[in-house]
């Protein structure tokens, strides 16, 4: 599914990427999968269950991908182990399709937005009276506490503290996106015995954007 319309943002960044820009097929798949991704939450059927697609995933197989490309299905299968070994997507195959996670697209398209949104109506805007500086903290703490908890996360967000919470939001920007794209990459939560150390590490790995 991808949304109607629209636009996705190319970074000049991407000709530094060996496998993204390795030939014309790796690119076209690429910007197929950008072009493809949802860019708000979407209910699909995936494997016979209904599920909440995140922005940056799709539900899409190799021949589709391979038909509407003009690419042979076994290099479109060796394109995306590609992808996944270079933690450009995560991806969770069936027989029915493959979920595809897009890593790090909040970071390159849309976190700005997200992050305009997540800051409270009381924090300052040029019609509204300037609060404290401690006023604003303490609001978006909350915000972002209770926005993360209401996502849909499936395990990370009932497994942190308020003060780990807390605490990973003064670190790094866009923290719902960051929380949503550790719990598409996590199989076997239960085998990780400190999540918000787990969290740390996941988000150093993939460069996630910090607050200066």
């Amino acid at each position: 599914m991808s949304d109607e319309g629209g636009w996705v943002k190319i970074y000049r960044s991407l000709l530094n990427n060996p496998i993204v820009m390795k030939d014309t097929d790796h690119i076209g798949v690429w910007i197929w999968l950008l072009l493809n991704a949802t860019h708000k939450p979407y209910d699909t059927l995936f494997g016979g269950k209904r599920i909440k697609l995140r922005p940056g995933q799709l539900v899409a197989g190799r021949k589709k991908i391979a038909e509407e490309l003009g690419i042979e299905e076994t290099k479109v299968k060796r394109i995306m182990r590609e992808f996944k070994s270079d933690q450009q997507i995560a991806q969770l195959s069936t027989p029915y399709g493959s979920l595809i996670s897009i890593l790090n697209w909040h970071r390159y398209q849309d976190s700005a937005q997200q992050n305009a949104q997540q800051m409270p109506n009381k924090c300052p805007t040029s019609a509204q009276p300037v609060p404290t500086i401690q006023e604003c903290k303490e609001d978006k703490e909350v915000v972002v506490d209770a926005r993360a908890r209401a996502s849909g996360s499936r395990w990370l967000s009932d497994r942190l503290s308020d003060d780990e919470w807390k605490r990973l939001d003064r670190q790094f920007e866009d923290l719902i996106g960051l929380v949503n794209r550790i719990d598409d990459q996590v199989t076997k939560p239960a085998e990780i015995q400190n999540p918000y150390r787990y969290s740390l590490q996941v988000a150093n790995n993939m460069d996630w954007p910090r607050k200066r």
